[in-house]
């Protein structure tokens, strides 16, 4: 082989030229697929660079309008309250949003509200909150974005409470003795505790109680209360203050009207009367009937800072008016002493028994037509009632309202 090689130098030369030809080759094509390969990772590294930018920012953003939400929720809510209650409901809506972080005009925070404001979802005391805020951001800016503007919105409205029974003083809150048979198609709410004896029952779709229960004898609550709950508002606390009473008329029945009689309404003996309808401002006087009184009244308030009683031999037909100011208000005394409503199997109370400072002792057999709403600081129940819920007869559903968000 050696000798073959010796022989013929020019094929060896050739060999060495094209050997090394396929090298230098191979080393350009080496170069330049080096070359494609870091521009492809400086590219997937931008790329990537990117993505982990946005992700961050994103992030960031996400977390800030999370806590934008829970701040148009709480703005918009407090509006529906406020407009609820006849109250300022900018003001509202306003100060909901700043104790959740975002204030109108602060670091660029933009606060809308809109009301009235209604949809197909939303009818009554509606309002609506956009907050804005631009979001600097931190990593996007190596790609051009400076800010992110991040925004939230929510809608709230009343609608009826499901409670149409409320116990809003101090222990005991409500009170079930003797055989009463208490039957209401709502819920029921007692700010302190309940006591239930004899053999009666105490009857609603809910019952919620924030202190302690006691039934003792045959008594029962059904269903079974919960218990610990938070104390609830006065759901008529947007009536605001009585109504001064002025005037001091004497009412003569079958002769007076709706007016002022600031030393009250006493009716007594064998009388029937037919009240017209109106607002019957009792002052500190307060309306007491008794003895075979035979009255009715369609569209009636009675309002005084006195107390309400109403005797068992009583026969009573009495409703509130179904629109205007005191739409569903039938009995709002503001006494600190004891009220008592007794009326027999013939008596129909239709409309709101409110007592906020004083206890209301509801005894007897009467019931509803339509809808009776109990408020009162303590109710004692003796004797049976029926308590219904239907408030179809008024303009603007249940007076007692409680609010939702609808978006």
């Amino acid at each position: 082989m050696k000798q073959i090689i010796g022989k013929c130098p020019g094929l060896e030369r050739k060999r060495f030229l094209k050997t090394h030809a396929n090298n230098q080759s191979f080393i350009h094509a080496n170069s330049f697929a080096s070359g494609q390969i870091l521009v492809l990772v400086a590219i997937a590294i931008l790329v990537l660079f990117g993505f982990v930018a946005l992700a961050l920012d994103i992030s960031l953003t996400w977390g800030t309008r999370r806590r934008m939400q829970t701040a148009a929720d709480a703005a918009a809510l407090a509006g529906a309250v406020a407009s609820r209650l006849n109250q300022d409901v900018t003001a509202a809506a306003d100060s909901a949003a700043a104790l959740n972080g975002f204030a109108n005009g602060t670091a660029g925070v933009t606060v809308t509200i809109v009301n009235p404001y209604s949809d197909a979802s939303c009818t009554q005391d509606c309002v609506k909150v956009a907050i804005s805020q631009p979001q600097s951001t931190y990593f996007l800016r190596t790609l051009g974005f400076n800010q992110i503007n991040v925004a939230a919105s929510a809608v709230a409205g009343s609608i009826d409470s499901s409670t149409c029974f409320y116990a809003l003083g101090s222990s005991p809150g409500l009170t079930v003795s003797g055989n009463a048979n208490i039957n209401l198609s709502c819920g029921a709410a007692i700010n302190s505790s309940a006591t239930c004896s004899g053999n009666g029952f105490f009857k609603a779709t809910s019952i919620g109680i924030a202190d302690s229960v006691s039934t003792q004898d045959n008594c029962s609550f059904i269903p079974s209360p919960n218990t610990g709950i938070s104390a609830v508002a006065d759901p008529f606390s947007y009536l605001g203050s009585q109504p001064a009473c002025s005037g001091g008329g004497i009412f003569i029945p079958g002769v007076s009207g709706p007016g002022s009689y600031c030393g009250g309404i006493r009716l007594t003996g064998n009388t029937t009367l037919t009240l017209q309808p109106g607002i019957y401002n009792l002052g500190s006087g307060g309306l007491t009937i008794t003895g075979n009184v035979n009255i009715n009244g369609t569209g009636v308030t009675f309002i005084t800072s006195g107390p309400i009683n109403i005797s068992s031999n009583v026969t009573a037909t009495l409703s509130a008016p179904t629109s205007g100011s005191y739409e569903g208000i039938l009995f709002w005394s503001t006494s600190t002493g004891g009220s008592s409503i007794t009326g027999n199997s013939n008596s129909t109370f239709d409309g709101t028994f409110y007592f906020p400072n004083s206890s209301l002792s509801y005894t007897g057999n009467s019931s509803n037509s339509g809808y009776t709403i109990i408020a009162a600081a303590h109710v004692l129940f003796q004797g049976n009632a029926t308590i219904k819920n239907n408030y179809s007869s008024l303009a603007h559903g249940s007076p007692a309202k409680s609010s939702t968000l609808y978006e």
